[in-house]
């Protein structure tokens, strides 16, 4: 079960979400953690939604801010986050 927590959304965070975004960002301000706030909404993608969100991971990836496919790296990330989460329960 998803856990939920109420949050005040800046006003642009919120006229992005109504624009149609489906993703917004948000930045603590004090770590610098970098959040993705997500609308789960059930709603139909547009093709030009659909190009925007893959331009999007496109350009992300062309500044540096992916990694290289690595299922086993993968498995033992996920691995550890579910030992962390044992581990504080």
């Amino acid at each position: 079960m998803t856990e939920t927590t109420p949050l005040a959304l800046t006003p642009e965070q919120l006229a992005a979400f109504a624009a149609g975004k489906t993703v917004v960002y948000a930045e603590d301000p004090v770590t610098k953690h970098r959040y993705r706030l997500v609308d789960d909404q059930p709603r139909r993608l547009t093709l030009e939604e659909l190009r925007g969100m893959l331009q999007e991971a496109v350009d992300s990836s062309d500044r540096g801010e992916s990694r290289p496919w690595d299922p086993e790296e993968i498995k033992e990330e996920i691995k550890r986050s579910i030992d962390r989460s044992r581990t504080r329960s």
